[in-house]
This record gives C-alpha cells, sequence and structure tokens, in this order.
C-alpha cells in the first residue's frame, strides 16, 4: 500500500511539473490539499512524507500554491522540517515558497500560526501593498481574517496528536531563519521586531519543551548576528528569554 502510495504521489509531481499550466485551479488546490494532509498523519511513513516535499517542491517551483491551501501546505512542511532525512529539503521547498510572489503572504501566515497556538493577540503583520491608501486597511483586514481562518483549519487536523509539537517548532524555526538565520530571506522585507512578538506569544501557550528550546535557540543566533544592531527588540529579546 505504501508503494502504490508514493506511486501515485509521483505521478501527480510529474503530472504538475510538465502540465500545470493545463490543471485548472481546483484540480490544483484539491491534488495539493491531500499531499499537504498526508505528512502530518500520525505514523505517516517516511517514504510516503518524503513523495509529499518532493510534490510540494515541484508545486512551488513550476507552479504557484493557490492562497486557498497555503496554510495546510505550510503546516506540512513545519511538520516535516523536523524529519531528519526531510529537513533540509523542506526548509529549501519553504525558502522557496516565501521567496515567490506569494512569500509576504506565506510570513503572515507563520506569524499567525505561532499567535494561534499561543492563544494571543492578533499578530502584527508588516502591512502589505495598499495599506495606508484608501481601502488599503480593508483589504489588509481582509487578507488577515482569510489568513486566519485557513490557519484554523490547517491546525485543526493536528490538534492534539503527537504532530502537534513539531508543527510548532517548525514555524519557529523557519520565521527565525527567514528572518536573521544564516540564510535569511532579505526580499521579503521582514524585521526582528516585527518577529519577536508571536515568538513571546507561542511561549504562552500550552507548548512543548522543544518549541520553547527552539525559540531560545532563535534568541542565540538573532543575538549573536545582529546583537549590536537591536534597539527597541531588545525589551522583547529579554522578555522571551525571561518566560
Amino acid at each position: 500500500a505504501v508503494e502504490d502510495l508514493v506511486r501515485a504521489l509521483e505521478l501527480a509531481r510529474e503530472t504538475v511539473k510538465f502540465n500545470f499550466a493545463l490543471l485548472g485551479e481546483p484540480s490544483v488546490e484539491g491534488i495539493t490539499s491531500c499531499v499537504a494532509r498526508l505528512p502530518v498523519r500520525e505514523r505517516c511513513p517516511p517514504p510516503v512524507a518524503a513523495a509529499c516535499v518532493q510534490y510540494l517542491d515541484v508545486m512551488v517551483r513550476y507552479g504557484f500554491v493557490p492562497p486557498p491551501v497555503l496554510g495546510e501546505v505550510l503546516v506540512a512542511l513545519c511538520h516535516t522540517v523536523s524529519h531528519p532525512l526531510l529537513s533540509d529539503s523542506s526548509w529549501h521547498v519553504a525558502r522557496n515558497l516565501i521567496l515567490s510572489h506569494t512569500g509576504r503572504v506565506a510570513m503572515e501566515t507563520l506569524c499567525c500560526l505561532l499567535d494561534t497556538v499561543g492563544g494571543g493577540a492578533q499578530h502584527q503583520a508588516a502591512p502589505g501593498p495598499g495599506a495606508g491608501e484608501k481601502g488599503g486597511d480593508e483589504a489588509v483586514a481582509a487578507r488577515r481574517a482569510a489568513t486566519e481562518a485557513r490557519v484554523a483549519v490547517a491546525l485543526a487536523r493536528v490538534a492534539g496528536t503527537t504532530v502537534f509539537g513539531s508543527v510548532c517548532r517548525g514555524a519557529v524555526y523557519f520565521v527565525s531563519m527567514v528572518t536573521w538565520g544564516k540564510h535569511m530571506v532579505r526580499a521579503v522585507h521582514v524585521t526582528p521586531f516585527l518577529v519577536l512578538p508571536p515568538l513571546l506569544r507561542i511561549l504562552g501557550g500550552a507548548v512543548d519543551t522543544v518549541v520553547a528550546l527552539e525559540v531560545a535557540l532563535s534568541m542565540r543566533r538573532l543575538v549573536k548576528k545582529f546583537g549590536e544592531e537591536l534597539q527597541v527588540e531588545w525589551r522583547l529579546v529579554f522578555r522571551i528569554l525571561r518566560r
């Protein structure tokens, strides 16, 4: 059964790679949603999880991830990045996704995921195009509400499972690596000041030790790399470390 599922995923990957332009968006959404749900199942076989990451890699590089399934895709990658054999490939897929035209929305989704888990206030994402203009605030609010809805649906499928902790840990890892890590993505123009509040809020929830450790490691990387440049961020860094 595992071999048959892996072959089906390989077929889906090749179909997207060579025929993405011929596929309708509903078909792409349906296939991608099904694929993204597989690796976050408890006791998902490693070959199946690897095939899912390969599919998502092709989807990001040869097509695009439809917004309605962006939350599910990121939750899947947040989980697989914690797998020793899939860590590098999952990071590359997530980085390419954040470098794409949906990069800002992807970062907002990750921050929203941290906020939702932490049970904190609505996150303060970087203003998108149109913010500050007439009707811009309404557009930003609508996009944020849609993001929160997608995240809630994606998290509901892993809540209460053994997968939940690794999803939270992966979200912390992605957000910190993109913003100030070794391979930071400057193109999204996200500063530590915008990312630190969600990291603080996730510690306010019932998080695993592995999540708290990942936050601590991310603070170490931030201070080591940009300690001399931090100003107002220090207050948030100290609050995070006191947690």
